[in-house]
């Protein structure tokens, strides 16, 4: 199980059938990606959507809170494949 892979950042796109086949042959079966704005967040929810396996966390990071418009919570409860939540800076 491999908690935290960024697939939605850009150096996946192209590669995405690749790495999520290999991270299958070596054992991963299940993938979370986190989303850190509403861009990556909605890229999280696609790559879920797609692969069997594969989950979403949105989010949003906190140095971009108050900057980003959040999606309807109601709307993301509707696929069991997302976790909503919020992003807390630790200091």
């Amino acid at each position: 199980f491999d908690t935290h892979c960024h697939l939605n950042f850009k150096a996946f796109n192209d590669r995405l059938d690749e790495v999520v086949d290999g991270a299958r042959k070596a054992g991963v079966d299940q993938i979370v990606v986190p989303g850190t704005d509403l861009i990556s967040s909605n890229k999280a929810v696609e790559i879920a959507e797609k692969y069997r396996g594969v989950y979403a966390a949105v989010g949003i990071h906190p140095q971009d809170e108050g900057h980003q418009q959040c999606a309807d919570e109601n709307e993301t409860r509707q696929c069991p494949d997302i976790v909503a939540g919020r992003l807390f800076e630790v200091s």
